[in-house]
């Protein structure tokens, strides 16, 4: 699945499911990014390198965190 399809990342964001502990994870060759879906806001959004550090951003809406 290409990324460039922005529609279907869309509704991956928006169908994660919190009760069923739902994540989608972007690998690349500098690390990762997982949107991960819980009980206080919608999306979660952690960050990984290749050297195990983490960063998370403040949680946001589904709709507006697929940007061209």
């Amino acid at each position: 699945m290409s990324l460039d399809d922005r529609e279907t990342v869309r509704r991956w964001l928006r169908e994660l499911d919190p009760d069923l502990q739902q994540q989608v994870h972007i690998r690349r060759p500098w690390g990762a990014i997982a949107a991960i879906s819980d009980r206080r806001e919608p999306v979660g959004v952690v960050m990984t390198d290749n050297e195990g550090r983490s960063w998370g951003a403040p949680t946001c809406r589904a709709r507006t965190t697929v940007s061209s």
